[in-house]
């Protein structure tokens, strides 16, 4: 199983562990604060959370001209990121 570390408890690093996870990667999260995405609240993090998966599922339903979705979200990390790297060198 690989191991992700992310440095960083905000949105972004709260994002980037839900997406690792997803994939099957054992996620740690360092963040100096006590709780994790302290400057928002929770309702502001469900709404980041949701925005930051909605542009990056339309990203890469676009870049990939996949009409089904549901096939990139059960493909493993490396699988995808070749994808995405093949259609980069067409």
């Amino acid at each position: 199983m690989s191991r992700l570390l992310i440095i960083g408890g905000g949105a972004a690093g709260m994002m980037a562990a839900i997406i690792a996870a997803k994939q099957g990667m054992d996620v740690e999260v360092f963040e100096q604060n006590e709780k994790l995405g302290k400057n928002c609240s929770l309702q502001e993090k469900v709404a980041v959370i949701s925005q930051m998966l909605a542009q990056q599922m339309n990203f890469l339903k676009h870049f990939l001209q996949i009409q089904d979705f549901s096939t990139v979200l059960y493909m493993d990390l490396q699988t995808m990121m070749s994808l995405i790297f093949s259609k980069i060198l067409e």
